[in-house]
């Protein structure tokens, strides 16, 4: 067992479960009851809103508590934050920890977007029919337990976005790292602004790709089946 994948799914889900439960009771007050048009504004404003935050938020995090538990652990000791190591303003152990984990955030930050670029899409062909029967059928009290039981389910996905997927050349922004491999804070830091803009997550840009997505999807099942057959 991976135990430093499990450890930060377990972080990322003691965070997630509360986050849920007022994610949806905030979506019944916007949009009370079971009728078709209540159920459609909710999966509505639950993907185009809390889908690419929840992405984001899940990569980001977990890769954060990766990163910092393979440094603690001695995989990366080259990482950790040391005495001799530390700029002027950096006088205190405090600052040069809380400098350690801003980076690993920052890095795991900026790898999140290109990720999103895939993953989101990818959640867009499953949790629109999990939530219509979350909306329509499961009672309110009930919707956050019903959602985290199908996300038991999407976080074998989630957990091969966040740890084993590397985007393809397409989706990569084009802030490049000076020395190849991931970004670091440095590239980020010495972008210009435009760059860094380009780096986010751009809602209008993935919905606007989102039909050739899934017709290419479709195309690579289609494909497997011949195969197979």
């Amino acid at each position: 067992m991976d135990a430093q994948r499990t450890v930060s799914f377990a972080v990322w889900g003691f965070v997630w479960g509360p986050m849920v439960q007022f994610w949806f009771g905030s979506l019944n007050v916007l949009a009370p009851g079971t009728s078709a048009f209540a159920v459609f504004s909710k999966i509505t404003v639950d993907q185009l809103i809390m889908c690419p935050l929840a992405h984001i938020s899940v990569f980001t995090l977990t890769k954060t508590v990766q990163r910092m538990l393979a440094a603690y652990s001695g995989e990366g000791t080259g990482d950790l934050p040391s005495a001799s190591a530390h700029t002027e303003e950096d006088h205190t152990a405090t600052a040069r920890s809380a400098r350690f984990v801003y980076e690993k955030l920052e890095n795991s930050f900026w790898e999140a977007q290109d990720k999103a670029r895939v993953s989101v899409p990818t959640g867009w062909t499953f949790w629109p029919f999990v939530h219509t029967v979350t909306f329509a059928l499961v009672p309110v009290h009930l919707q956050g337990v019903f959602a985290m039981t199908a996300s038991a389910t999407f976080n074998v996905v989630m957990s091969f976005f966040a740890f084993d997927f590397q985007p393809p050349a397409e989706e990569k922004t084009s802030v490049e790292p000076q020395s190849g491999g991931v970004l670091s804070v440095g590239d980020c830091e010495g972008a210009p602004r435009e760059l860094k803009r380009r780096r986010l997550f751009h809602l209008p840009e993935q919905l606007a790709k989102q039909p050739a997505f899934v017709l290419g999807v479709v195309g690579k099942m289609r494909k497997a089946f011949w195969e197979s057959c």
